[in-house]
């Protein structure tokens, strides 16, 4: 009989134990959702670098490109100097740069005279 009264007696869940598993439960929300943020936000970062980038590398190889506002600017008669070792090295060229100043995205040509 004791047991029959023990079985009858369980109480369930009190109000505390409900407000502190859903305190939890929220917690871990907001964690999960900033990550979430977080993660959009670097892949629209760099969806923007990577087509800045694209539209810096194709003006650089001649096409133009009216919705950016991007500089070229050619730089003839340059040197490019580089030493390996005791040996120093120089090549004429020019020099082609391509930046962004929105989004400080640059590139550099270097295009050695034919010779």
């Amino acid at each position: 009989m004791n047991k029959i009264k023990k079985r009858f007696n369980i109480r369930g869940y009190t109000l505390v134990e409900s407000i502190v598993g859903g305190t939890i439960i929220a917690i871990c929300s907001i964690i999960l959702i900033s990550g979430f943020i977080t993660s959009q936000n670097l892949i629209v970062k760099g969806n923007e670098i990577k087509n800045k980038g694209q539209v810096a590398s194709s003006l650089i190889e001649g096409a133009t490109s009216t919705d950016y506002n991007i500089e070229k600017i050619n730089i003839p008669n340059g040197v490019l100097s580089y030493k390996i070792g005791s040996d120093h090295y120089e090549i004429n060229g020019s020099f082609t740069y391509a930046y962004d100043d929105t989004s400080s995205i640059g590139f550099t040509v270097f295009e050695p005279d034919i010779e």
